[in-house]
């Protein structure tokens, strides 16, 4: 044990761990567990939720929250046209709303 590093790959001496959420978002933890050959686990990943039960009103903030998706359906990634896909989510979203 040492003080150094932030304490989640490896346990530090003082018991202190930095408040930085570990190797599945922290760059220093990542690479320090990758140095050391430690599999760390990464965040579980978000439960997608049963879109075939939704309401288009209930539907359109999931199509918002999900920009990835909107970006990948795009033709290469263009930010233009996934700006142009929530324009008209917003508008039908006002319009049911």
């Amino acid at each position: 044990m040492s003080d150094d590093g932030h304490g989640h790959v490896r346990p530090r001496a003082d018991g202190m761990r930095a408040r930085c959420g570990g190797p599945a978002i922290c760059s220093d933890c990542a690479a320090e567990a990758a140095r050391l050959g430690v599999a760390y686990p990464l965040l579980p990943p978000k439960p997608e939720p049963d879109l075939s039960k939704l309401t288009i009103p209930q539907l359109l903030p999931a199509i918002r929250e999900r920009k990835d998706i909107v970006l990948a359906m795009t033709v290469d990634g263009n930010r233009a046209d996934a700006r142009a896909v929530f324009a008209c989510v917003d508008e039908l979203a006002r319009r049911l709303t």
